[in-house]
């Protein structure tokens, strides 16, 4: 299954993390909802996953949850992160007392943002979105091999490697069992969810090169000379 790919993906994060100097405290905490109004991407195994974890709760709690999820749907379908970022929406799995109902499970965008300044934050939260928050690099780094080595897999499955806005595709996947199955027999199921630019400031060629490189690595075949720095 897609979504358990995605599992193991993230307990290599959570490994990775465990096991590595950070380079700095931690500020963030449960309860701390303020990234929470960011957008948020994910590949379609992290959705799946998502999904799949939610449907483990009772069918009321189930259909409370997905009303949440269609609303913010209406309200951002189409909206990149510049759009989103004013509109201080709250994603649809925080709970009453601001705490994520899928935290085990969220994907590595929510994983790969930690914050090392409360304050910071709450300037942020506060202001037009200029604030730079400081974080350990480790963090975006594991997040980095995390996201580079899922994209090379599904790459290598034939499978898309897209990143979708996140709560537009919770949605058709909560709506449909069936969306993970489809997906991986190659049908579009998230045709219509906006694609994320992730790292827009990397080209589809240095990424492609990138994710060549991981799989020929993988496969223990000679690794590709892209004539392209290693990612810092």
């Amino acid at each position: 299954r897609a979504s358990d790919a995605a599992k193991h993906a993230h307990e290599f994060f959570e490994r990775s993390v465990k096991s590595n100097n950070p380079g700095g405290s931690i500020d963030c905490a449960k309860g701390c909802f303020m990234c929470c109004t960011l957008y948020v991407s994910a590949t379609a195994p992290e959705v799946f996953l998502v999904a799949e974890y939610l449907r483990n709760e009772t069918p009321e709690r189930f259909n409370e949850i997905l009303e949440r999820v269609r609303a913010v749907d209406r309200d951002t379908r189409y909206m990149d992160d510049r759009a989103r970022l004013p509109t201080r929406i709250r994603c649809p799995l925080l709970g009453s007392d601001d705490a994520c109902v899928a935290y085990s499970v969220r994907p590595s965008a929510c994983r790969g943002f930690v914050s090392s300044s409360l304050e910071a934050c709450k300037r942020g939260y506060a202001g037009n979105g200029n604030e730079t928050i400081p974080r350990p690099p480790m963090w975006w780094q594991i997040r980095g091999a995390q996201n580079f080595a899922v994209e090379a897999a599904m790459i290598e499955s034939g499978l898309p490697p897209t990143h979708y806005s996140f709560a537009n595709a919770l949605r058709i996947a909560m709506e449909n069992p069936d969306a993970e199955e489809r997906w991986l027999k190659g049908e579009h199921v998230f045709a219509n969810v906006m694609p994320d630019s992730f790292e827009a400031d990397n080209s589809p060629q240095v990424r492609a090169a990138r994710v060549a490189a991981l799989i020929a690595a993988a496969m223990a075949q000679e690794v590709p000379d892209s004539g392209i720095e290693p990612a810092g």
